[in-house]
């Protein structure tokens, strides 16, 4: 419910090429679960839904128009490799999605840059990616595109990224159902908005300002529908909140000193590592005795 609006948005702002995309992502996702639980000899795991709601929120990542072929590599990525092969939903230790789209970013970098419908390289053009546009000619091109545009979706994105309104709303109405924690979004976003504010405070000719980092490419997006994955985020309070904080910090680096336009799922993926260490963090050792133990005296 929370990715739907945003998701439809993506459908009828890029018509055809975007439905595609979503189609294909949650129809492969769902067989590849169904087709790998089988072949492992593991219950089916189709009604839990997750592999409905992992292809959606690959399906939105995905630019609009991507080929089919390369949306059925990309569940399968997330699927079969990412998630059934270290036992299903509790047992991954990285973000599925974020994985398959890592691993296409790495493979297909132009097919992974949202320029539909096509209209060159001229940095004056509205069809041009926020972000890929930063990347290639510096600041000056974030005068081209508006706060307003940014946050109502009207620019170029992944299919189901770019709607931050909508994003915003989906993300704030599955933290007050629960479906989601609070600490990790509101930690990655402000992780996210101070290390690009330290960035254009120092040198405001060479980097972006913080609100852009804030509405372009996948910040939102990743704030509130890839750290927040049940399986990946930490479940300690003092935990989730310094992995939120360290992914936003991660993702402006990787946009302003990396070779990647938007890091948003290798910043992800990095703090997976960290997962299990950061959870760790004032956590009681269960069963565990204080009391000092009395050595038998010797005869």
């Amino acid at each position: 419910m929370a990715l739907l609006p945003a998701a439809l948005y993506g459908c009828v702002r890029y018509g055809a090429a975007g439905i595609q995309v979503i189609l294909a992502a949650t129809s492969s996702a769902v067989i590849f679960e169904w087709a790998a639980r089988k072949v492992m000899k593991r219950d089916p795991s189709i009604s839990d839904y997750s592999a409905l709601l992992q292809g959606t929120i690959l399906g939105m990542i995905l630019p609009p128009g991507t080929p089919v072929w390369l949306v059925i590599i990309a569940t399968f990525l997330m699927i079969v490799i990412g998630k059934q092969f270290f036992g299903g939903i509790g047992g991954y230790p990285f973000n599925p999605p974020a994985i398959a789209a890592a691993m296409l970013m790495v493979s297909y970098p132009k097919r992974m840059i949202s320029h539909f419908p096509l209209h060159g390289t001229d940095p004056s053009s509205p069809f041009l990616e926020p972000l890929a546009a930063l990347k290639s000619y510096g600041p000056g091109v974030t005068e081209i595109y508006s706060l307003n545009d940014l946050f109502m979706g009207i620019h170029n994105s992944g299919t189901g990224t770019g709607a931050v309104f909508l994003l915003l709303l989906g993300g704030i109405y599955a933290m007050i159902r629960g479906f989601i924690p609070w600490r990790a979004p509101v930690s990655f976003i402000t992780g996210t908005f101070l290390t690009a504010w330290l960035f254009h405070a120092s040198q405001p000719e060479t980097y972006a300002p913080p609100l852009f980092h804030i509405l372009a490419g996948m910040t939102v997006f990743a704030a509130f529908f890839l750290i927040t994955d049940s399986t990946t985020c930490p479940v300690n309070p003092l935990a989730a909140t310094l992995y939120g904080l360290f992914a936003g910090i991660l993702l402006v680096l990787i946009r302003n000193l990396g070779m990647y336009y938007d890091g948003a799922v290798f910043a992800v993926l990095i703090l997976n590592l960290f997962h299990p260490l950061l959870d760790r963090i004032h956590k009681p050792v269960i069963g565990l005795n204080t009391e000092a133990v009395r050595l038998p005296e010797q005869a």
